[in-house]
């Protein structure tokens, strides 16, 4: 069972507020079925809940976090214009910064991109011996 709520969820992702409880359950068993709380220790939450919101957006669910493709703001702003509001994202590091395959696919939404960076800092405290 997942340690995080869908409330929880829209809480922390308010552009996901109008999402249905019953949905974000849905994302929220599939993100659990990735999190080994005991791996993640007390960031399981926080990483579960950015993995939620992470697949949410890459379907296209919410407001402002979640356009086609996943292309929630990942990356710094590259291009701008004002008249017609066209943003361009440099996304280039990010999927530099990881292999390919499931963590490239993190690095299109900016929850994809919370969850390498949770998943980083739970690295730091692991010793292989």
């Amino acid at each position: 069972m997942a340690a995080w709520t869908a409330t929880e969820v829209k809480t922390n992702y308010v552009e996901f507020a109008a999402v249905s409880d019953g949905t974000v359950n849905v994302y929220i068993a599939r993100a659990s079925a990735e999190i080994n709380e005991t791996t993640w220790g007390t960031r399981a939450k926080w990483a579960g809940m950015a993995l939620t919101a992470h697949f949410m957006a890459l379907d296209s669910l919410g407001t402002s976090g979640g356009s086609p493709g996943g292309s929630s703001g990942a990356g710094a702003v590259s291009a701008m214009s004002v008249g017609g509001v066209s943003v361009s994202y440099d996304t280039s590091g990010a999927s530099t910064a990881v292999a390919s395959g499931y963590a490239a696919d993190l690095t299109k939404t900016r929850y994809g991109l919370e969850y390498i960076r949770l998943s980083k800092l739970q690295m730091q405290g692991m010793q292989i011996l």
